[in-house]
């Protein structure tokens, strides 16, 4: 009886340790990601080119681009909300947008929306 109850409080301090460790990862990681996402904001706000107005003070930033996968043609995002594409220009890096559109030829994703013709140079 007392071997039966050693298995359960070792199983028990076991799962334990290991749920500790599990939600530190995880409160490290949303850390991280609030940060990231607090970083975007900040430098999409307040550095970088303003090719539309909008009622905010959006800017796109070549530099935040290269390192968030295109998150940094803010200002194109913000003067069209509704399509899925931040870079317009060929120039403008956007790699998001090319892994949607490969996710749409095989049909994990549709009703991508294309940008108006008068928008691209």
């Amino acid at each position: 009886m007392c071997k039966s109850s050693s298995i359960s409080v070792a199983s028990i301090s076991f799962v334990l340790r290991h749920l500790a460790c599990l939600t530190a990862i995880w409160l490290a990681c949303s850390w991280k990601l609030v940060a990231l996402c607090a970083g975007i904001y900040v430098v999409g706000m307040f550095a970088g080119t303003r090719r539309f107005e909008t009622g905010d003070q959006s800017r796109n930033n070549f530099g935040l681009a290269l390192i968030t996968l295109g998150e940094g043609g803010h200002n194109n995002h913000h003067h069209y909300q509704d399509r899925c594409r931040q870079g317009i220009l060929w120039w403008e890096c956007d790699p998001a947008h090319h892994a949607l559109k490969l996710l749409s030829w095989v049909r994990i994703v549709r009703d991508i929306r294309p940008f108006p013709v008068s928008t691209r140079l």
